[in-house]
């Protein structure tokens, strides 16, 4: 028997709300019931906030899966219970996905998963064909409205077991931002340069000549980023207690603000850094 579910909202970018991965997430929750926008989402997951690069300037830098995994931490600080199936369609697992992915459409529940279109974009699983023959998916910035076929297999799949959120939103940005230094101190996080570690690696090496185009459009994703963290802080920081609020608001609105279509890549990398440095004395 074939199973898709209908009336999810459309997986739609805008200008600054790019991220493929929140706005499947923005999709999901929404269509559960919850009132929970991109922004909020991008900065309760401290996505907004985060600085990941890896060594060989990979454009996975920018998903919420590398490094300090935003994906995850959202879930968590909303109070969900998920389960994370990752693996090839030929490994040992991949009928144990196949039968949970089926088992969530049934609860009624889509399923956010990435590569199901031959693409690095997150998407949602929201059905299943006659004896599980396909999965039926909705893309990201698909040209036409319903759920397509899935032409290819999602290696990581996000399965929600719980969805209840108890929490006021007063209470999730204030767990949220708990971590919100973690975010910006300089380290290795699960093999990605985290914070202005991988800006000042980007310098020392002179990858703005070597990589330019990555260069620029990760620190273009980051700039974009930041313009949700500066929204994100001037709607929700009052109410946390935050120390330094005006002037974390004022250091990621200068991020924001970053000239990516003029400035030469060296700038912009020596600019991030100064500014990130800055951001380390206010946490």
């Amino acid at each position: 028997m074939e199973r898709i579910l209908f009336n999810i909202p459309e997986i739609a970018p805008s200008e600054f709300c790019k991220n493929s991965y929140f706005l499947s997430f923005e999709s999901l929750i929404k269509y559960i019931g919850y009132d929970l926008n991109y922004e909020f989402l991008l900065g309760t997951s401290l996505h907004a906030f985060r600085t990941n690069i890896y060594p060989d300037l990979s454009l996975s830098s920018m998903d919420s899966f590398t490094g300090f995994n935003t994906a995850e931490y959202l879930l968590n600080v909303l109070g969900m219970k998920w389960e994370t199936r990752m693996g090839a369609e030929d490994e040992e697992g991949a009928p144990l996905t196949v039968m949970k992915i089926v088992d969530s459409i049934n609860r009624g529940l889509p399923v956010i998963a990435i590569h199901l279109d031959y693409t690095e974009n997150w998407g949602l699983i929201t059905g299943y064909g006659e004896n599980v023959s396909n999965f039926y998916g909705l893309f990201f910035n698909q040209e036409t409205k319903g759920s397509k076929i899935v032409t290819s297999w999602p290696f990581i799949a996000v399965i929600l077991n719980e969805t209840a959120v108890e929490k006021t939103k007063k209470e999730i940005v204030s767990k949220a931002l708990e971590n919100l230094g973690y975010v910006s101190t300089p380290g290795m996080v699960n093999g990605y340069y985290n914070g202005k570690l991988g800006i000042e690696y980007i310098i020392e090496n002179k990858l703005y000549d070597k990589e330019e185009s990555r260069v620029r459009t990760i620190f273009k994703d980051i700039r974009d980023n930041r313009k949700v963290a500066v929204s994100y802080l001037e709607k929700y920081g009052n109410e946390t207690g935050i120390s330094h609020l005006s002037d974390l608001i004022k250091l990621y609105k200068e991020e924001a603000g970053i000239d990516m279509e003029n400035e030469k890549t060296e700038e912009i990398c020596r600019k991030f850094l100064k500014i990130e440095e800055k951001l380390l004395d206010k946490m």
